[in-house]
C-alpha cells in the first residue's frame, strides 16, 4: 500500500527531499539521474513491501515496451545503488527478488510531518474590497509582513512567490504547510473604503489546524505601517521568536508606499506592458517622495527587465536605468534591493560586467533569503564559468523558493551556460510543472532540449513559446532549434521574418539573429553578428547564458575567437 511520505525522508546518512527530487549524504547532494530518483521515491513510498518490475515499468515506461524497460531498469537500479553505496550481495538500502521485483529494507516516515523548527508561510490576503484592482494591495500588505517576518534571525519565512503560489486556490492547511515545509500558515483578508481599511488575520498551526491567533483590525489607512509592526510583532510572541526594529521602509508617505505596491505587482507578472505600469507607479512614487530609495530600485529593475528580454533598445532603456540605480545608490546603498538591481544594472548595461558581483553578494549577505538575488548571482557565476559556485547559488535559490517557475527558470539557464543540459532540462520540465505554458519556463525547456539534440522536442516547446509571443529572442532560438533539427528552410524563413521586422523599424537585437546564424553554421554571418555586437557595446551577461554552448565550436575560426575574446573578456 502507497503512503504519503515526509517533504524531507531520511534513512541512515541520506535524506532525499521528496518535493525537489535532491538526495543528500551528511548535507552533500548527490547527482542522481531523474528516473533513479523516481525508483527511491516508489520504493521508499512503499518501505519493506516488494515493488514489482511491472508496477515500475507502469510508473516509468507507461508507452514502452518490454525490450527498453528491461534494458533500462538495471541500469537505473545500479546506479541508485551507486549513489547509496549499497551492493546486491549484502543490500542495506535495496533487496532485489529475482524476477519479482525490489524492496527498500530501511523504515521510513508514513505521513507528512510539520518541521520542529519556528517556522511560517504568508499567504497573500484576501481582498474583500468592492474595488477588484485592489488586489495588489492586499498582496502588497501580506508581502510587508513577510518581508518583516525575514527579518528574524530564528525564523524560517517561506518565500514571496512559493507562498503566492496558492492565490486564488482551495487548498488545505496540511497540504500548503507541506509543500512549504513550514511549521504555521498565516492567512488574511483585507477590506478597504476609502481611506479606511479592515484587516483580519489569523495564525494556524498546520499540524492539526488550529488557530493560535486572530484578530481584527479597524485602521486609516496612514496608520498602515505601524499596522505592520503590530501585525509582525504579534505573529513573533506567538511563535516565540524576537523581531528586532520595526518594519524597514525607506518612505514614511502612505501613497507613494502604495504606488510602490502597485508597482511590484505588476513588475513581478514581466510583461512589456506590466512592466511599464509599473514604470508609470514607480515615477509617480518618487514625484510624491523623492527620495524614496525603493521606488528608484524598482524604476532601474523595470528598464533592466526590458533590456534582458530584448523588449526596447539598449539606448532607450539605459540611461533612466542608471539614473534610478545611481539615486537609489545615493540614497540608500545598505538595502538588498538596491545593491540587486545596481548588479542587475552592471550585467546588462555594462561591458565591465563583472562589476556586478560585489553588488550581488552584498545583496545576499543582507538578506540571505532573498532567492532572486541568489539565482541571478547564479546565473552571474555560470556565465564566468565559475560552474561549482554557480550550481551553490542556484541550488539554494531553489531550495529557498521551491514553488517559484521564475526562480527554476533562471536556474535552468545558469545550468545550460554551463553545458549542463540534463540538469538544465529537468529544472525546466519543473517550472512548466508549477506552472503550465509558463512563457520563460517553455522558452528555457526549448533550449535545453536544444542543447541535448532532442531536436523535435524542443521545436514543439519553442513553437508554443512563439505562437505565445513572437518576441525576436524566441523566434531566434526556434529557428536555431529548427536548423539543429534539419528544418533549414524554416530557420531561413525565421532569420527572413526578423531581418524583415528590422528593416521596418521594429528593434530586433543581434542576438536573435546570431541564433539562426549558428544553428545553419553560416561562419561569415556568425563573425558579422558578433562584430555588430561588440560595436553596440553590448555586455557578454547578455550573450553568453542563451549563446554559448553553440558558439564555442565556432572558436577554432581565428576571427570568431578574437571576437569573443574581445566580448567576454578571455
Amino acid at each position: 500500500m502507497s503512503v504519503a511520505l515526509a517533504s524531507v525522508v531520511r534513512f541512515g546518512s541520506f535524506q532525499l527531499d521528496v518535493r525537489s527530487g535532491e538526495l543528500r549524504r551528511n548535507g552533500t547532494k548527490i547527482r542522481v539521474p531523474d528516473q533513479s530518483i523516481q525508483v527511491l521515491t516508489m520504493l521508499l513510498e512503499h518501505s519493506g513491501e516488494v515493488v514489482t518490475r511491472g508496477e515500475l515499468c507502469q510508473r516509468l515506461w507507461p508507452n514502452g515496451t518490454v525490450v527498453e524497460f528491461e534494458h533500462g531498469i538495471n541500469s537505473i537500479i545500479n546506479r541508485l545503488r551507486q549513489a547509496l553505496e549499497d551492493s546486491t550481495d549484502d543490500p542495506r538500502f535495496i533487496e532485489t527478488l529475482p524476477r519479482r521485483g525490489y524492496r527498500f529494507l530501511v523504515p521510513v516516515e508514513k505521513s507528512t510531518t510539520a518541521p520542529q523548527d519556528p517556522s511560517i508561510a504568508v499567504l497573500p490576503f484576501t481582498n474583500l474590497s468592492a474595488d477588484k484592482e485592489n488586489d495588489y494591495f492586499s498582496d502588497g500588505l501580506a508581502e510587508e509582513i513577510l518581508n518583516a517576518l525575514s527579518q528574524v534571525e530564528d525564523l524560517r519565512v517561506a518565500a514571496r512567490t512559493s507562498s503566492f503560489s496558492f492565490k486564488g486556490k482551495a487548498s488545505e492547511i496540511s497540504e500548503i504547510g507541506a509543500k512549504l515545509n513550514v511549521a504555521n500558515v498565516l492567512e488574511g483578508s483585507v477590506r478597504r473604503a476609502g481611506n479606511r481599511v479592515r484587516v483580519t488575520v489569523q495564525l494556524v498551526d498546520v499540524r492539526n489546524g488550529f488557530h493560535l491567533w486572530s484578530e481584527r483590525y479597524d485602521r486609516q489607512m496612514e496608520d498602515l505601517f505601524d499596522l505592520q509592526d503590530e501585525i509582525a510583532r504579534a505573529i513573533t510572541e506567538r511563535l516565540k521568536v524576537s523581531l528586532s526594529g520595526g518594519v524597514k521602509r525607506s518612505t514614511e508617505n502612505p501613497e507613494a508606499y502604495e504606488l510602490y505596491l502597485k508597482g511590484r505587482h505588476y513588475w513581478h507578472q514581466r510583461s512589456p506592458a506590466t512592466v511599464r505600469l509599473a514604470i508609470q507607479c514607480f515615477e509617480d512614487a518618487i514625484k510624491l517622495d523623492p527620495r524614496y530609495a525603493l521606488a528608484y530600485a524598482g524604476l532601474a529593475d523595470c528598464h533592466g527587465i526590458l533590456r534582458a528580454y530584448s523588449w526596447v533598445p539598449p539606448k532607450d532603456a539605459g540611461p533612466p536605468a542608471y539614473a534610478a540605480v545611481t539615486q537609489a545608490m545615493a540614497l540608500a546603498p545598505s538595502l538588498w534591493e538596491v545593491n540587486f538591481s545596481r548588479g542587475f544594472y552592471a550585467c546588462y548595461f555594462e561591458r565591465a560586467w563583472r562589476n556586478a558581483e560585489p553588488y550581488f553578494q552584498k545583496a545576499i549577505l543582507t538578506n540571505p533569503r532573498s532567492s532572486l538575488a541568489r539565482a541571478y548571482y547564479g546565473l552571474f557565476l555560470a556565465t564566468d564559468g565559475r560552474g561549482e559556485e554557480a550550481v551553490a547559488q542556484t541550488t539554494l535559490a531553489c531550495q529557498t523558493d521551491a514553488l517559484s517557475p521564475f526562480i527554476h527558470c533562471l536556474t535552468s539557464l545558469a545550468l545550460y551556460t554551463l553545458a549542463r543540459f540534463d540538469e538544465a532540462e529537468r529544472m525546466a520540465h519543473h517550472a512548466l510543472e508549477l506552472q503550465p505554458g509558463y512563457l520563460l519556463g517553455l522558452w528555457a525547456h526549448g533550449m535545453a532540449l536544444c542543447g541535448l539534440g532532442r531536436n523535435d522536442e524542443a521545436i514543439e516547446c519553442l513553437e508554443r513559446a512563439v505562437t505565445a509571443s513572437r518576441a525576436p529572442n524566441f523566434v531566434g532560438l526556434l529557428g536555431l532549434a529548427y536548423a539543429r533539427g534539419g528544418r533549414l528552410d524554416d530557420a531561413t524563413r525565421l532569420l527572413h521574418e526578423l531581418e524583415d521586422r528590422s528593416s521596418r523599424g521594429e528593434y530586433v537585437p543581434t542576438i536573435a539573429l546570431l541564433h539562426i546564424n549558428v544553428g545553419q553554421g553560416d561562419l561569415p554571418a556568425i563573425r558579422g553578428a558578433l562584430s555588430k555586437a561588440l560595436a553596440e557595446g553590448t555586455p557578454p551577461f547578455v550573450f553568453r547564458p542563451t549563446s554559448s554552448p553553440f558558439l564555442e565550436a565556432y572558436r577554432s575560426d581565428p576571427e570568431v575567437n578574437r571576437l569573443l575574446l574581445n566580448l567576454y573578456g578571455r
